[in-house]
């Protein structure tokens, strides 16, 4: 990363700071690095266990929640502009939209997902270190899930009518 010139400082903000930030915005957000950026995720996606659950079928209203489930605009700007591509940063709750299928109902307030657990036909829950656990500077102190996301689980999988997905 230093011979990248990540660190290399200009505090004055209309020059560039390192070479990655001498590529402009309509490269970075073109059609097919966003196409790559897509396929990246998609291929290395990694199905742990399931036991019938996915894929979803018979489902009308699908549940999205949990401190992933749009990581994508948290993360966007971890390492660059707070705005990139428009302020567009896809992530599960996005892709389960376009595909148009479902009607989806994203909540991240722990009461309301466990009380719209019981009205859905389907829950996913996207669970995971975002940076409320761990960051630069700030290490997460175990590999386990925090007790906040298990809460999460337990309480929305105890509501749910049927058993819940997580991703």
């Amino acid at each position: 990363r230093l011979r990248l010139g990540h660190f290399d400082l200009s505090f004055d903000n209309k020059k560039p700071r390192g070479p990655l930030d001498m590529i402009p915005e309509s490269v970075v957000c073109s059609k097919a690095h966003v196409q790559t950026s897509y396929e990246g995720v998609a291929q290395s996606a990694t199905l742990y266990k399931n036991d019938g659950a996915l894929p979803l079928r018979r489902v009308e209203t699908l549940l999205v929640s949990g401190p992933t489930a749009n990581i994508s605009q948290v993360l966007a700007s971890y390492y660059g502009p707070r705005d990139v591509c428009g302020g567009a940063y896809p992530g599960l709750v996005d892709a389960v939209r376009e595909a148009g299928r479902v009607d989806v109902v994203y909540e991240q307030d722990l009461d309301r997902a466990v009380a719209a657990a019981s009205t859905v036909d389907a829950v996913v829950l996207a669970l995971g270190t975002d940076l409320n656990y761990a960051r630069e500077g700030r290490d997460a102190p175990s590999i386990r899930l925090p007790a906040d996301q298990l809460r999460l689980v337990e309480e929305v999988a105890a509501a749910a009518r049927k058993p819940i997905t997580v991703v």
